[in-house]
């Protein structure tokens, strides 16, 4: 039996997790190591090959029925979260601690959160050694303990909102012990058995209005040694031994400047010195984000590293070239080079590809709770897209990309592998809305009024003559993005997407453009 088991609430359904959450494992395999506590990570789909589910989630509460429950969500699936905790506190017989932690309880929703009858604790950013304490002292019985527990906020007996002071960073990451993965089964073993997901560092020196990284794991970014992640990516391929890509989750892989810099250079050395391999024979590759200007800043490091034939993908978030959005966003880069650095680096990316052919994945913010149809297009229209040296796509490409939709396995070396498949993300875009509706109402500070979550017709009503896009609306938007970006494409207004999108892939064809994954970032990812 389980002390506390531990688990992610549910992704809207345009969400498809191909690898377990890092945060839980890290907080079950410290607990692990520091107590005789065991813990569990509820997944139904490894466990039973069930169905994602709050009713799957349940059942397999019910059956553990672990006197402590952590749950963790972010803004984009609080609602599910909080679903959830209403769904175990009804479980008869059995009325756990539910503790919740995650994106979700930074800012405007943390008090919210901690008000909901169904929410004991709030656990704020990082949670191995909160998560410890709050176990020890409930498992002990001893109430008062949670008066000094940093990094948590509650409700009294009396009804008085306590929040405790924060808890300081933990300064040495490599003191952590590898996150917790034995519990994992069918998502590596059938939905994705070639990438695992792996964390190189904590924080982030930006602090970009539309990001929490900074405020979860704190600006000042703090680095594991490239001697500990080879043991744990030597680990991981005795577990996983088909893994062919390791997936750095770090906001800025090339952060902290040089010894960013120096950091990939020796992980570069170690895995190709290693001539480590799958059990294919398959090299192993890592894929990780920066910002453009340590892209621009470290050019040398980075192609050193792409000889090497390490890298697999380059993911960066350029969110835009319009001056006025990246000063709007506070993208942290030197005001009057912004542009000029999202250039360079795009450019610097597209030479990789065709020098080594490493993947690269743009994010663009296509708009924000200031834009509307219209400004999305001048947007776009007055960006610098002439000064790249290759066509930049986005959100139909987007769309694509960020449901499945052409995502190829790594196995077949081309990613993505066409854009044929366009035509199927008509039956997404009512979802899209939904999303983007939920964004602008938290965006707006609407907040819960005792752990009620306004749905969506309600959402509608509260924002109703403020709504940023009909389908129409972003289908226009994105015909017209076709246009801009130099596809010369001859827009007709009576042709379908299909159409639109079978003459696209000739136009692609004939440039040769293949293999060059650039995403729009969806306010989902921002979130």
């Amino acid at each position: 039996m389980y002390d506390a088991l531990l688990i992610h609430a549910l992704n809207p359904v345009t969400f498809k997790n191909t690898n377990p959450s890092l945060g839980l494992g890290y907080i079950a395999s410290y607990v692990e190591a520091h107590s005789d506590f065991k813990v569990g990570i509820v997944h139904p789909g490894e466990y039973t090959g069930l169905e994602d589910s709050i009713e799957n989630q349940i059942r397999i509460i019910n059956r553990n029925k672990a006197p402590i429950i952590g749950i963790s969500a972010t803004e984009l699936n609080y609602d599910k979260a909080l679903d959830l905790a209403s769904a175990i506190k009804k479980i008869p017989d059995y009325n756990p601690l539910v503790v919740l932690g995650g994106y979700a309880t930074l800012g405007n929703l943390e008090t919210d959160l901690a008000h909901n009858p169904n929410i004991d604790y709030v656990v704020r950013k990082e949670g191995e050694e909160t998560f410890l304490e709050l176990m020890t002292a409930y498992l002990n019985n001893n109430l008062i303990e949670f008066e000094e527990i940093l990094g948590i906020t509650y409700v009294d007996e009396h009804g008085k909102l306590v929040r405790n002071d924060n808890r300081p960073f933990i300064s040495n990451l490599d003191d952590l012990p590898f996150p917790k993965r034995e519990y994992v089964n069918s998502i590596w073993k059938n939905d994705n058995p070639y990438s695992t997901s792996i964390s190189g560092s904590r924080g982030c020196y930006g602090c970009c209005s539309f990001c929490k990284i900074w405020e979860m794991y704190d600006r000042k970014t703090r680095t594991r040694n490239n001697e500990k992640i080879f043991e744990e990516i030597i680990s991981v391929q005795k577990i996983k031994p088909k893994n062919r890509i390791f997936d750095f989750i770090d906001d800025d892989f090339l952060v902290d400047q040089k010894k960013g810099a120096k950091r990939l250079v020796t992980l570069a050395d170690l895995l190709s010195n290693s001539k480590l391999k799958s059990s294919e024979g398959v090299p192993i590759r890592i894929k990780f984000q920066a910002r453009a200007n340590d892209y621009v800043s470290f050019q040398k490091e980075v192609e050193y590293a792409a000889n090497k034939e390490i890298l697999y993908r380059l993911d960066i978030g350029i969110e835009g070239f319009n001056l006025d959005h990246l000063t709007r966003w506070d993208k942290g880069n030197t005001k009057f080079r912004m542009v000029d650095e999202n250039i360079k680096a795009v450019n610097f990316l597209g030479k990789l590809f065709e020098k080594y052919k490493v993947q690269a994945g743009l994010y663009l913010i296509s708009f924000d709770k200031k834009s509307d149809s219209n400004s999305l297009k001048n947007h776009f229209s007055t960006s610098n897209i002439d000064k790249l040296d290759f066509p930049l796509f986005t959100t139909l490409f987007s769309l694509g990309y960020n449901n499945n939709y052409f995502y190829s396995a790594p196995e077949s070396n081309e990613y993505p592998d066409k854009l044929s498949d366009f035509k199927v993300l008509m039956e997404n875009l009512e979802d899209r809305i939904g999303i983007l509706r939920q964004w602008y109402l938290l965006r707006h500070h609407k907040k819960l009024r005792n752990g009620h979550v306004p749905r969506e017709k309600e959402q509608r009503d509260m924002i109703e003559d403020e709504v940023l896009f009909s389908i129409k609306d972003y289908i226009d938007a994105s015909v017209e993005l076709i246009d801009a970006k130099k596809s010369r494409l001859k827009r007709k207004r009576n042709k379908t997407i299909t159409k639109i999108v079978s003459e696209f892939d000739k136009r692609i064809e004939k440039l040769k453009i293949v293999d060059f994954v650039l995403p729009t970032y969806q306010l989902e990812d921002i979130l």
